[in-house]
């Protein structure tokens, strides 16, 4: 049977990638001449490249310019310290690498989000990748930004829908999603009342809309007043004394961390007020670090397909501005079961 795709609006790099059965990036490859060639199979490119002929594809002058430009892509961020962070960082180098473009490593330095944009005016860059720096911007902060690198591809707590004729492409979890999933195993398992550890508690954050959100669909047994505990990111014995408070006075019978480079911190603060982990108190973790599994008890937590931001970031070099939806699977193990 003939395949053909009908469209009103321009055809994507991963409109393509759908028709195709493969992934944007292999489309991107395949397009993208002498390079592809030592990537994809001769029979793919062609077959790909006569799709792109008949569906009237036509490169993105974006995509193009960046080609072009010997200025490298900046991937922005807050810190160097978050295994999480630094391992899409490492994915997202050399998913790049591999299609010719460089990476250029910047961190923030600022504490404040609104000088962001005159920080990143003093470097040349052909595009610019933000990771969790994109919400604390105003609506005229993001049309500079845009204005100055040309695209921007927003990871991590991302605002779709709020940017309408900006150049900005949104890659992020479904954070409502991944919570109600956290929240559901812990209540399958018998746990009455979870605490969620939480920076920002009270900004307008995504993670933090999510959990008031949750409250209001679950009033009876999550409390956003009451169940979300406050934290400073990198203050590690402020989040022990809080967690080991909170132990101590038996609130909660769980704790709901928002990565797991916590859980050690937690692990040590619940065992030090004299409950079991995994039976008095149960631990949830996020992001699924290597180290996890090997906690004692093995921490549940919660994975996210981390190569799908590298996926993304191919995609959206090569023209795409579709809003990429990152896959996430809670792992269940001996900390909450």
């Amino acid at each position: 049977m003939k395949r053909f795709i009908t469209m009103s609006a321009r055809v994507t790099i991963t409109d393509l990638a759908r028709l195709a059965g493969v992934s944007p990036s292999v489309v991107s490859t395949a397009l993208g001449g002498a390079n592809g060639a030592t990537r994809v199979s001769s029979s793919t490119r062609a077959r790909i490249r006569q799709l792109a002929e008949q569906a009237g594809y036509r490169p993105s002058e974006h995509a193009r310019a960046m080609r072009r430009s010997r200025h490298p892509v900046g991937f922005v961020s807050w810190r160097l310290d978050n295994a999480y962070e630094n391992d899409i960082k490492r994915r997202v180098q050399a998913r790049l690498a591999a299609g010719g473009h460089e990476l250029a490593l910047l961190t923030y330095p600022g504490g404040e989000v609104g000088p962001l944009v005159d920080w990143l005016a003093g470097f040349h860059l052909s595009a610019v990748i933000l990771f969790d720096l994109w919400r604390g911007l105003t609506a005229d902060e993001r049309a500079r930004l845009c204005r100055c690198h040309g695209r921007a591809l927003v990871m991590q707590a991302p605002e779709p829908g709020e940017d309408p004729g900006l150049p900005a492409t949104h890659c992020d979890i479904d954070v409502d999603r991944v919570f109600a999933d956290v929240f559901a195993h812990a209540w399958a398992c018998g746990r009455r009342r979870v605490a969620a550890l939480v920076t920002r508690p009270d900004s307008a954050s995504p993670r933090v809309r999510a959990l008031q959100a949750l409250a209001a669909r679950h009033p009876g047994r999550f409390d956003a007043g009451r169940d979300v505990i406050g934290i400073e990111d990198g203050d590690l014995a402020g989040t022990y004394a809080r967690v080991r408070a909170l132990a101590e006075a038996r609130s909660h019978d769980a704790i709901f961390t928002h990565h797991d480079q916590l859980a050690p911190v937690v692990y040590k603060a619940v065992a030090d007020a004299g409950l079991r982990l995994g039976s008095d108190l149960a631990v949830i973790g996020m992001d699924d670090l290597p180290q996890s599994a090997y906690l004692m008890p093995p921490l549940t937590t919660v994975r996210i397909e981390r190569e799908a931001f590298a996926e993304a970031s191919a995609a959206w070099l090569a023209g795409s501005d579709a809003a990429v939806t990152v896959p996430h699977a809670l792992v269940v193990r001996e900390s909450c079961r």
